[in-house]
Formats: C-alpha cells, structure tokens, sequence
C-alpha cells in the first residue's frame, strides 16, 4: 500500500476542502479517507491549521475557516416566489 508524501497530502486536502466546505473530519476520518500514515495527516492537519485554511473544532474535527457546520435538517426549505 502506497501512503502520500507531506507535500502532496497537503495539496490534497487543501483541494477537497476546497471543493467541499462543509467537510468535516476527525483525524482518524482524514486519515483513512486519504490514506496517510499518522505522521503524514498529522503534519498536514497541523500544517493547514497554523495557515489558518483549517480549524479544529472543539469536537476534535476540522473544517475548513469561516465555515458555518450548522444542521439543515427539520428546517423548512425556501421558496421562490415569482
């Protein structure tokens, strides 16, 4: 099993954060979903934490800054009017 080098787990989750602003992952969730050693998403993490792009919530998962993680469900969705 081929595991990621730094600089390309950082170029990775940088794009999926990117991409997907709501995500929301613990560690262990970040490290299976992009197949890296410990060491590896640890660095990365840490490494997208201290740029400010992540931030670590207080339930140990990390989300992208400034992103609000707020539950849609049980809302009554908008409508248009015309």
């Amino acid at each position: 099993m081929e595991f990621l080098e730094f600089e390309d787990a950082i170029d990775l989750m940088h794009m999926e954060y990117a991409e997907m602003p709501g995500l929301r992952l613990t560690f262990s969730q970040a490290r299976r979903m992009w197949n890296l050693t410990d060491e590896v998403c640890g660095r990365a993490l840490a490494a997208l934490t201290a740029s400010g792009f992540l931030e670590q919530r207080n339930d140990g998962t990390y989300v992208r800054t400034g992103t609000s993680t707020v539950s849609i469900e049980g809302t009554t969705p908008l409508v248009r009017v015309m």
